[in-house]
């Protein structure tokens, strides 16, 4: 990890500060060294590191978090064909794989609705359940949240719940939906347990809809969406946390990190005063803020690891509440849990400490002895 952290300084000091536009998009420049050795140092519980590095990209005044003036789309347009980076109205992005129509493409959009199949992404019970209300409470808290309809479950959250995760009324393209009165294709209602190929099928009741562009859910390898690899965001959520762990955080750094993220979609802000008054717990909210924001962005199970949240890993994994199925003879057949949540998945394990780290290749060990003795558990 000094070797890391080294080479990622050296590197800083040999790149450019601009973003990388022309025939040079795409490429590395300075913020983007500086942003992965931040991360790499939060990772390494080095917190001292890790805002150093963090607050360097920020006060480079070369990155922002990319808004029109639209709270309701901005988010959810970053990560569709209006965030490339090509365009240049995005600043948020530090590091990102780039996609060109025709050249280098994907087919994350098809595969989170793909109309003829099941969804390759399901978002799970767990997510759905960690955004906050419009009123900052949790939804355990919360007297504005209510679950006696599918629909009713994403009314009063954080605005970046319906641009993460498909919401009835969204806009759809899987096809036929749950709903069998819909006639309507280009709009969600209800989620879609029947594999009739006549549609998006689910396994846990819901659909993302972040990183999805309509127009590329019909065709095949046919997405031109950039990759945001690591964003400005982050580096705000990474500088707030570094902060927190070595106990400097104030709410002056929270209105200057955080904030500034919810302030984008609308969202009220985290303050201390409200976090006293509510019980809540200031780690568990940076957590929870950096888990929104950044879902479906590669980094969660990472996290869970660094914070030694393994046990969860060993839940089982849930979905919606199975009486809320639009046609209950398509989920008849679906266990449930106490509380009639689907069960997903079930028979997970977390070994600890042996699962927190991977074991050291053998051959990596025959070539350099000084590498053993073997991580924990896998002797």
């Amino acid at each position: 990890m000094d070797f890391i952290l080294s080479e990622l300084e050296e590197a800083a000091g040999l790149m450019q500060p601009a973003i990388m536009t022309g025939a040079k998009l795409g490429r590395i420049s300075r913020g983007g060294a500086l942003a992965l050795k931040a991360r790499m140092a939060l990772y390494d519980d080095r917190f001292d590191v890790a805002e150093d590095a963090a607050k360097r990209v920020m006060d480079m005044n070369v990155y922002q978090l990319y808004s029109t003036g639209k709270p309701a789309e901005d988010y959810y347009n970053f990560f569709t064909w209006k965030g490339k980076l090509a365009l240049g109205a995005n600043k948020e992005t530090i590091i990102a794989r780039i996609n060109l129509l025709d050249n280098s493409m994907h087919n994350l959009s098809r595969e989170s609705q793909v109309p003829d199949q099941a969804s390759r992404y399901n978002p799970t019970k767990s997510l759905v359940d960690a955004y906050l209300c419009s009123d900052g409470l949790p939804i355990t808290q919360s007297p504005l949240y209510k679950e006696d309809t599918y629909a009713n479950i994403f009314e009063n959250r954080d605005p970046r719940m319906k641009m993460t995760i498909l919401a009835p009324g969204g806009k759809w393209g899987g096809r036929r939906d749950g709903n069998p009165n819909n006639t309507d294709q280009t709009t969600f209602t209800a989620p879609k347990f029947l594999a009739d190929k006549q549609g998006c099928v689910t396994i846990t009741g819901y659909y993302y809809t972040k990183y999805v562009e309509i127009p590329a859910v019909a065709a095949v390898s046919r997405d031109a969406n950039d990759i945001h690899v690591l964003r400005y965001a982050e580096v705000l959520l990474t500088w707030a946390e570094a902060r927190f762990e070595q106990g400097k955080l104030t709410q002056a750094d929270l209105d200057l990190s955080i904030n500034k993220i919810r302030e984008r979609v609308g969202m009220m802000p985290l303050t201390f005063a409200h976090v006293a008054a509510n019980g809540l717990d200031m780690r568990t909210e940076i957590r929870r803020e950096r888990r929104i924001e950044l879902a479906r962005e590669g980094g969660r199970w990472y996290d869970m690891v660094r914070w030694k949240e393994g046990a969860k890993l060993a839940q089982d994994v849930l979905g919606m509440k199975k009486s809320l199925a639009m046609v209950p003879a398509h989920v008849a057949n679906f266990k449930t849990n106490a509380e009639g949540y689907i069960i997903v998945m079930s028979g997970r394990q977390f070994v600890e400490p042996k699962h927190y780290r991977f074991p050291v290749p053998l051959l990596q060990a025959q070539r350099n002895p000084n590498l053993l003795p073997q991580n924990p558990g896998w002797e």
